[in-house]
């Protein structure tokens, strides 16, 4: 028999703290506390370790980027680079099976150039990420090349991703958005006394 209810207990504190997230961020406590428990199953099913070591990790890594470390691919020839590129994709995308594609290219292009170089906007039903790679040729090749192999596997049929490049400049644009609608499906009551 399915349950037709379902109560979720939280600390006092705790959830005092989520209803101030909430109302900063401008969204319902209801749909808060989905993402959070979404994003604690997704990092538990990718295998990640501990959700918790994950979310340290992330602190981490986003500490060492503030001081100016760089996460950098393997040498390769663009060949190798274009290869690593589509196996990167495929283990990404079925570890975060229930994040968009385009949630993950962007994800993606910030690790590997940083926050303040990956720019995502809308052109009509498509997403763009524009990501500058000015830094250095280099770098620009390597990105440009993996990106490449990224996008190849991420391309389905008749749903293409197209990578432009111009001087210091990777254009990705993501196939066409099938917009879906989404609606909650539950009963969501709160009681923060």
């Amino acid at each position: 028999m399915p349950f037709t209810r379902k109560i979720i207990a939280a600390d006092q504190s705790l959830a005092e703290e989520l209803l101030e997230l909430a109302r900063k961020k401008n969204t319902s406590l209801y749909s808060l506390t989905n993402r959070t428990i979404e994003t604690y199953l997704n990092l538990s099913k990718a295998n990640v370790g501990e959700p918790e070591d994950a979310a340290l990790e992330l602190i981490l890594l986003n500490t060492m980027k503030n001081l100016g470390f760089h996460l950098a691919p393997p040498e390769g020839s663009p060949e190798e680079l274009e290869q690593l590129g589509k196996v990167l994709w495929q283990l990404a995308s079925v570890r975060l099976r229930s994040v968009s594609p385009e949630r993950i290219m962007e994800r993606l292009a910030v690790l590997l150039v940083g926050d303040n170089r990956v720019f995502p906007e809308w052109e009509g039903e498509r997403k763009k990420i524009v990501i500058n790679t000015s830094s250095s040729s280099d770098e620009e090749e390597v990105v440009y090349r993996l990106f490449t192999g990224i996008a190849r596997a991420a391309s389905g049929e008749g749903e293409k991703w197209e990578v432009q490049r111009l001087e210091g400049i990777l254009i990705l644009v993501a196939p066409p958005q099938r917009q879906e609608k989404t609606e909650p499906t539950g009963f969501f009551t709160q009681h923060i006394h």
